[in-house]
């Protein structure tokens, strides 16, 4: 079942029994800032669409969703959660991921994303926590991970996740409260210094 509640722009499933595909409908929900359809069956590529603006967070962890990570974001601005861990999702990184400027916390864990992680993540001023661990990424690190300075002053507490986890990183950041990027493709895997760090 979808509760989608109009006066507080929040729209979530409650018995985590949904299944099939994740409906084109989505893209109509343009006024909600709130979307979580986690822990359910859904099967299938994300929806094609931009217009989602006042999206701030999304939550569609431990599915079944598959394909590339589509355009369904582009427009969401405001973003400041986005988590589509533990799905089969493929392909690279889009571009347009850095361009999101308000997003803390970028997990997108356990999927089978491949490719070089892209450089355009540097952009992500704001960024608190991201976890690209268990894809299938290869190459080297961008530069910019080995003196992560971003961040700073801004805590998952702004994106409403606990910081409870322990991470790998590289170098010594400021800012940066997780990085996690284990678990990669064996190639390159020599270049990470794993380390567990506490935010400033």
């Amino acid at each position: 079942m979808i509760s989608c509640d109009w006066s507080s722009d929040v729209c979530s499933s409650d018995l985590n029994l949904l299944e099939g595909n994740l409906p084109d409908a989505v893209c109509n929900l343009e006024m909600f800032s709130f979307f979580d359809l986690s822990k359910n069956q859904l099967i299938g590529p994300l929806p094609a669409c931009s217009q989602l603006t006042f999206l701030k967070f999304i939550h569609l962890h431990h599915n079944m969703i598959s394909g590339s990570i589509s355009n369904m974001l582009s427009g969401s601005f405001n973003l400041m959660t986005l988590d589509l861990r533990y799905n089969k999702l493929s392909g690279g990184i889009p571009r347009y991921i850095g361009k999101l400027r308000e997003l803390r916390v970028l997990l997108l864990g356990g999927n089978e994303l491949h490719g070089h992680i892209p450089l355009h993540l540097c952009q992500l001023q704001n960024l608190t926590i991201m976890d690209l661990s268990q894809n299938k990424f290869s190459g080297p690190l961008p530069s910019c991970f080995s003196n992560i300075s971003f961040g700073r002053g801004h805590f998952a507490a702004d994106a409403f996740l606990p910081l409870d986890t322990i991470v790998t990183t590289l170098g010594n950041p400021i800012g940066l409260a997780s990085l996690d990027l284990s678990y990669r493709s064996e190639e390159h895997t020599s270049e990470l210094q794993s380390q567990e760090i506490i935010a400033d």
